[in-house]
């Protein structure tokens, strides 16, 4: 299994992580990880909620694919897809949790929904399954809109960036951790 043994040990005490970046940083990747890590290390199946199609794609891409994998491409369909993981006992991520906030608007009601999202995982997470969100940030450093309503509830948040060609996954909670890694054919993550 190729998730950092610090990862590991969040993902196994029920963890909601918040891993953001920018594109192509690996969010995807080590989301994968995470729950490949409960199904395999912790014997809970698991649920990818994809709110676009590039998740899906990266899925495809891989050996190996979540127990179930779920299109929500849309603000309102997401809570109740999210809801019916949780009903089925999965770990559960939401891949890309800003980008329909972004797409369809920052009103009210999308903060509400991402923030009834993140706060039904952290409860999951509590209760020992671990949960993912990952969220976009902007090439050009400029914060893209609702990443900051996830980090709330998240009891690990980790930024992804891209060092020259080293990709490194900076902890900024619990504390502060930096961790190398490459991503090889097929998905597969080393951590160095």
């Amino acid at each position: 299994m190729s998730l950092h043994p610090w990862l590991r040990s969040y993902a196994a005490r029920g963890s909601l992580f918040l891993i953001y970046g920018v594109p192509g940083s690996g969010k995807t990747s080590i989301t994968l990880e995470i729950l490949r890590f409960a199904e395999e290390g912790l014997g809970i199946r698991s649920c990818l909620v994809a709110t676009e199609t590039g998740t899906l794609l990266a899925v495809r891409h891989r050996g190996w694919a979540p127990w179930r994998v779920v299109e929500a491409f849309s603000l309102d369909a997401l809570p109740g897809i999210v809801v019916e993981c949780v009903k089925d006992g999965a770990a559960v991520a939401v891949d890309s949790a800003n980008n329909l906030y972004r797409l369809e608007g920052a009103g009210l009601d999308a903060g509400a929904i991402v923030s009834f999202v993140s706060a039904l995982l952290r409860s999951r997470a509590s209760k020992g399954l671990p949960a993912v969100l990952t969220a976009q940030v902007s090439l050009d450093g400029s914060e893209v809109p609702a990443w900051r309503h996830l980090a709330l509830w998240a009891n690990v948040i980790l930024r992804l960036e891209h060092r020259g060609r080293r990709r490194v996954a900076v902890g900024e909670k619990p504390k502060k951790i930096l961790l190398e890694f490459a991503i090889k054919e097929g998905g597969a993550l080393e951590w160095i």
